[in-house]
């Protein structure tokens, strides 16, 4: 019969010091909701840094393709147009 005490015992204790299911649920909503927000937040700082760095390649090959016609290494439709005539 001391057994069955203790028995019931211990499962009182380790019932009362778990959380309910609602808890759980409104714990682990909580902690997701958390995460999903830090991620958000990291996906637009990463998307905005790459689109940082695609701007700054762009200028860096629109300045290279400036300096070439620049120094007349590439022709352009204008200056095309000027070898033909002559």
């Amino acid at each position: 019969m001391t057994t069955s005490k203790r028995q019931s015992h211990n499962k009182t204790r380790r019932v009362g010091s778990e959380p309910n299911l609602g808890q759980k649920a409104a714990e682990w909503e909580k902690k997701s909701k958390a995460q999903l927000s830090h991620m958000e937040g990291r996906r637009a700082s990463s998307a905005r840094g790459r689109f940082v760095a695609w701007c700054k390649q762009e200028q860096a090959s629109i300045q290279q393709q400036l300096e070439l016609m620049q120094s007349g290494k590439v022709l352009t439709g204008e200056n095309r147009r000027l070898s033909e005539t002559r």
